[in-house]
């Protein structure tokens, strides 16, 4: 069950309390308190709540969620203190969290939060600028020292890094040594030299976004020559069918690349 609406207020949730529900999207709800929490609390059979762009609550929510969460949301609650933040490591089970364009999110915060997990799912990302507030206001206030933290998430699946500054050759690193990786989003993310190839050096790695990826060229992009990729999205960037052809030879027979006009190439 989606929410879309924004007039959604507290009463509803406990309505949805007696549903059995096991994915519930509340984001952007955002005349929800933390009296959410009390229908929250009783949906016994939820795996997977998205609690993101949730302005009038707070981190006591966290104590209400049901032992067994899989998966949470909290995109854009940058109201959310890190203490708050670090008593996710209350929910052990949590296999897919989304911590983007939270920038109180740092190193340490990251760490105390990640500890004990075993995650598949992970977002970093960040989200367009609004106004005259600085880039750094819609993301994760991170750097390349995360590069360990990343490293032992060792059931990684997809990894979300859009609009990252930290994408370096040593995180770069750390993930393509994740065994199970398949998809990384480098969307609106600055492209470090050298990151890409050694995230080429991944053998899992089969989907990469770099939509309008910012320090993106046909040199750095050939780092991934030696990746078995499936889908390649190069949107808004100068890469064009000339720079990539050479490259895809060595790609999937299956590879789709969106180019950076938004013409796609491929299959073969």
């Amino acid at each position: 069950t989606e929410i879309y609406t924004l007039s959604l207020h507290d009463a509803l949730p406990i309505y949805l309390a007696a549903l059995p529900l096991e994915w519930l999207s509340l984001r952007g709800c955002h005349r929800l308190t933390d009296a959410t929490g009390a229908a929250l609390a009783r949906m016994d059979r939820l795996r997977f709540v998205d609690l993101g762009d949730l302005p009038r609550t707070s981190a006591a929510l966290f104590e209400r969620l049901p032992r067994d969460l899989a998966g949470l949301g909290l995109f854009g609650n940058r109201h959310y203190d890190r203490a708050g933040l670090a008593q996710l490591a209350a929910l052990p089970r949590l296999a897919a969290l989304d911590l983007g364009g939270m920038p109180q999110v740092d190193d340490a915060t990251l760490a105390a939060i990640l500890a004990g997990k075993h995650l598949f799912e992970l977002s970093l990302g960040g989200e367009p600028r609004m106004g005259g507030e600085p880039a750094d206001a819609h993301r994760p206030s991170l750097s390349p020292a995360i590069a360990g933290l990343l490293a032992d998430q060792r059931q990684l699946l997809v990894l979300d890094a859009s609009y990252a500054t930290w994408f370096d050759t040593d995180v770069a690193a750390a993930v393509a040594s994740l065994p199970d990786l398949r998809r990384v989003d480098l969307r609106a993310a600055r492209v470090l030299p050298g990151a890409l190839a050694a995230l080429g050096r991944s053998r899992s790695l089969r989907e990469i976004s770099l939509a309008r990826a910012s320090g993106l060229t046909a040199e750095e992009l050939q780092g991934l020559a030696t990746a078995a990729l499936e889908d390649v999205d190069l949107y808004g960037t100068p890469i064009t069918a000339d720079d990539v052809r050479p490259i895809t030879q060595d790609w999937s027979a299956i590879c789709r690349v969106r180019l950076g006009s938004g013409a796609w190439l491929g299959p073969r």
